[in-house]
């Protein structure tokens, strides 16, 4: 097992008073230890790595591995270069949600006169796919409750080319209302 999994941390641990090392991949989180009743001890080596998404026995504890989400951290990547361009059209882009299904954002006005709206989802799309759309519908535009303006920008969804599996790597960014008159306030 310690050949095959050259590329895992080490842990060190005892479970019912037996020293168990259990070795997890970094990437891998959320590991659960569960000792199994009425288990006889195995050496550790004598099972397979365990596989993403498995369960296996170490020692006499279940070891369950469960899936890595790579939405948020694949959201999270693009937020910096997306509050770049943001700020130079004249608006501050933040986070609203978990990111693990869709990616969130509000665009707040952080100057007078920003840039339209739907320039600033031109420019967003442009850079996360190389190109965009001229219509507004395009970008499935809605009014939200607050007088928000909400675009959507689709990374990956249900497409021919996919087999119509709905992936749902997409944007949301809803924009504040600009108040007029408040520069006097």
């Amino acid at each position: 097992m310690a050949g095959q999994l050259k590329n895992f941390c080490r842990n060190k641990c005892t479970v019912n008073k037996q020293k168990v090392e259990i070795m997890i991949h970094s990437s891998i989180d959320n590991v659960k230890l569960e000792p199994q009743p009425n288990s006889e001890p195995q050496p550790i080596g004598s099972t397979s790595p365990p596989d993403i998404g498995n369960t296996n026995v170490i020692g006499s504890a279940r070891v369950e591995i469960k899936s890595v989400k790579t939405k948020p951290h694949f959201y999270a990547a693009l937020l910096n270069p997306m509050q770049e361009i943001a700020k130079e059209m004249g608006y501050n882009l933040i986070i609203h949600g978990s990111m693990s299904r869709d990616f969130d954002l509000i665009a707040v006005a952080w100057v007078d006169n920003p840039k339209k709206e739907i320039e600033l989802v031109k420019e967003l799309d442009r850079f996360l796919k190389g190109s965009y759309f001229n219509n507004e519908q395009d970008y499935l535009f809605s009014v939200l409750p607050g007088g928000r303006k909400s675009y959507v920008i689709n990374l990956v969804r249900a497409e021919k080319w996919n087999g119509y599996q709905d992936a749902q790597y997409y944007l949301d960014v809803s924009f504040t209302p600009l108040m007029s008159g408040s520069a006097d306030r």
